[in-house]
């Protein structure tokens, strides 16, 4: 149903959000 698909956007959504943040380090620093 469409929760399940909101789930997954939001989880693929968080997961490339986390990843981009983990792998730019120099972002952190602002």
């Amino acid at each position: 149903n469409d929760d399940d698909d909101m789930v997954y956007m939001y989880t693929a959504y968080m997961h490339k959000l986390v990843t981009c943040f983990l792998s730019n380090p120099i972002a952190r620093d602002k």
